[in-house]
């Protein structure tokens, strides 16, 4: 019905950014190189038995923001259905290198739920075995407010929305770009879908 009654496509109807995405003004080329001013950063949200998920972005002196490589490249889905071995601190670090160079990373960012989960062995949180040596990262924990997912998904929204009856300049533009290469962002950001409480029959994001 309401795909019907809005004319959205049936894909976006029970997804959280569906409806804001617009491929054509959110996703830029790869080429595309921060300007003079620009901050970088790195998120990352580690899971028990599988890889971690890693974006490195950059802030730009406007305030918007671009995602300019994401870690696995290749496809997320794919890479999960094949349970590759856990990698080690080490191989990581490797990783985070091979992206960072030449650049100051002004942020590092890992999901704190899992971050903050102490090892029943060592009574240590992975955030904090990357903060101390031999890594000696500076790793934050993300943020934590009442209604959190809630609360992000607004920011998100409000970053990538723009006035889609008017064409793009540079008043008229939306705050969130995505470079081609990150094909899990491209791949997940508009297909995040929305799950039914079954008793209040309220929507919330899937986790």
């Amino acid at each position: 019905r309401e795909a019907r009654k809005s004319g959205r496509p049936l894909s976006t109807v029970n997804t959280v950014f569906g409806d804001i995405w617009v491929p054509e003004a959110h996703v830029i080329e790869d080429d595309v190189v921060p300007p003079p001013g620009s901050q970088f950063g790195m998120t990352i949200d580690p899971a028990d038995g599988k890889p971690y998920a890693i974006g490195w972005w950059w802030v730009d002196p406007r305030g918007h923001l671009v995602f300019d490589y994401n870690w696995p490249e290749e496809n997320w889905i794919k890479v999960i259905r094949e349970k590759p071995p856990t990698k080690k601190m080490s191989e990581y670090l490797e990783i985070f290198k091979k992206y960072e160079t030449g650049r100051r990373m002004e942020w590092e960012i890992m999901d704190r739920h899992y971050g903050n989960t102490r090892d029943g062995r060592t009574g240590r949180s992975l955030i904090e075995d990357w903060n101390d040596a031999p890594y000696n990262r500076n790793l934050t924990q993300s943020y934590n407010c009442e209604k959190e997912i809630d609360t992000g998904n607004l920011k998100v929204k409000e970053y990538l929305r723009f006035d889609r009856t008017h064409p793009l300049n540079g008043m008229n533009v939306p705050k969130i770009y995505v470079k081609k290469r990150c094909k899990n962002i491209i791949m997940s950001l508009p297909k995040w879908p929305y799950k039914v409480d079954p008793v209040n029959y309220i929507r919330k994001p899937d986790d």
